[in-house]
């Protein structure tokens, strides 16, 4: 009898270092859970904040999108203006170069004239020529 409950008593105390491991056990899986869980919601967390930041990005992309095409459309009439006005310049300055070859022109006629109507004094409007004033 003394046999059996020495080999009960050995028994039991297994039993009891057994049901204390297996209690700690149960209390670092309950630890980890809870570690876990705590991960998982600052996971969500961050991953719903990564969603809002990626959205923000998108908005920003297709904004900047725009606003670059707004800028080439800009540039392109610049283009547009600036090939205008160097047309409107050329036929501008083919003017001014016709205008100066019309006054070249003209000013040599004016020259002829001035020689004509020199000589034209010369010969005719002499002392001889004029009659005297009468009174």
């Amino acid at each position: 009898s003394s046999g059996i409950n020495a080999e009960y008593g050995g028994l039991l105390f297994d039993y009891e270092e057994e049901k204390k491991a297996h209690d700690a056990t149960l209390q670092e899986l309950a630890r980890v859970r809870e570690e876990l869980l705590d991960t998982s919601t600052e996971l969500e967390s961050r991953l719903s904040e990564a969603e809002r930041v990626f959205e923000e990005l998108q908005g920003s992309e297709t904004g900047l999108r725009a606003l670059l095409e707004k800028e080439q459309s800009q540039n392109q009439a610049l283009v547009l203006k600036v090939a205008a006005l160097e047309d409107e310049l050329a036929v501008a300055q083919g003017l001014a170069g016709s205008l100066q070859d019309q006054l070249t022109t003209e000013s040599q006629r004016n020259t002829v004239m001035n020689a004509d109507l020199k000589t034209f004094k010369e010969e005719h409007l002499t002392e001889k020529n004029i009659p005297p004033i009468s009174n």
